[in-house]
């Protein structure tokens, strides 16, 4: 049986060390002593026959060995992980956990409904969430810390050959407006042409968001021209646009899943353009080198594909 010059133990601590940035942080977070640490990453540069750390200072860096043996350790600890899943999953089909993953919005309003609804059917199922930018949540997914996720942005081109993406549904994106905004004065306007778009004052979101990119690329296909609008107010949340156009300081397209209690207690109007629909594509994404847990395959198969809001129009394509 071949040896192999290095151990679990050694590639958790050594991860730790790279996490926390120095030998005594780790140890802390890893409950052992600061020399034990110590001794454990010197054993593992005499057993590789590399030198894996550089001080300068207080700073630690990992020479080209460590950053090497650091790659392939959290492969490893991966597989590991995905291994005691695999026999988790084995042992009983409704006891687990899925990590779930979803872009700002989407996370923020729609994710929470399909976990109640699939925590409806699997109460057992101990769930995480993580939100974030399409970009981070997709590398997440491709470093195997997410099972699946749900986003609407642009994936990575770089990341595609690791990723398996399917549309899932077309999200209605709404142009929204305060009960007391002008158009409404003297009625209740429910269309309005494409030409007056130009002539409202708009709040969006900041222009380094997903959000923004995703809309201003569906107006521009729509032939809605982005330097004709009246952007007043730029934001960083979709509640404080949602604030600020309920004080009437402009109209906005918003997320329809966001701005569903809004609506319901009349706080704000959505408007509709003439012979324009403009909509979003929400995606599911999972990666297709590794394994894929049974409640990664539940969730997938059965909430997905089942779940029903009055603002998604699903792929009518089965999701397996």
């Amino acid at each position: 049986m071949n040896q192999f010059p290095f151990s679990l133990t050694q590639f958790t601590i050594l991860q730790t060390i790279v996490r926390t940035g120095s030998f005594s942080a780790a140890a802390e977070i890893l409950y052992i002593s600061q020399p034990a640490v110590t001794l454990q990453m010197k054993n593992l540069e005499k057993q590789v026959n590399n030198k894996l750390f550089l001080k300068r200072g207080k700073q630690i860096e990992l020479t080209e060995g460590g950053y090497l043996l650091l790659r392939y350790s959290q492969k490893i600890l991966l597989l590991c992980e995905e291994t005691c899943q695999a026999l988790q999953d084995l042992k009983n089909s409704q006891i687990g956990y899925l990590t779930l993953g979803a872009s700002q919005t989407t996370g923020t309003y729609l994710m929470p409904l399909l976990i109640q609804s699939f925590r409806n059917q699997y109460s057992q199922v101990k769930i995480q969430l993580h939100v974030d930018s399409t970009r981070h949540i997709c590398w997440n997914v491709a470093k195997g810390i997410i099972d699946l996720a749900l986003v609407s942005g642009e994936v990575p081109f770089d990341l595609l050959s690791y990723l398996h993406l399917t549309d899932y549904a077309d999200e209605e994106l709404a142009l929204i407006a305060s009960p007391n905004h002008f158009l409404f004065q003297n009625e209740i306007k429910q269309k309005i042409v494409k030409e007056e778009l130009y002539n409202l004052k708009f709040i969006f979101l900041e222009p380094h968001s997903t959000v923004r990119k995703v809309l201003e690329n569906t107006l521009e296909f729509h032939r809605i021209s982005i330097q004709k609008l009246k952007i007043e107010m730029e934001l960083s949340s979709i509640e404080a646009i949602k604030s600020a156009v309920e004080s009437n300081l402009g109209v906005a397209f918003l997320s329809s899943v966001a701005i569903q209690k809004e609506l319901e207690l009349n706080r704000l109007v959505q408007l509709k353009i003439e012979d324009i629909k403009l909509s979003r594509t929400i995606s599911i994404v999972m990666n297709s080198r590794r394994y894929r847990s049974k409640a990664a395959k539940l969730f997938r198969s059965k909430t997905l594909a089942s779940f029903y809001h009055p603002c998604l129009t699903l792929n009518t394509k089965p999701i397996l």
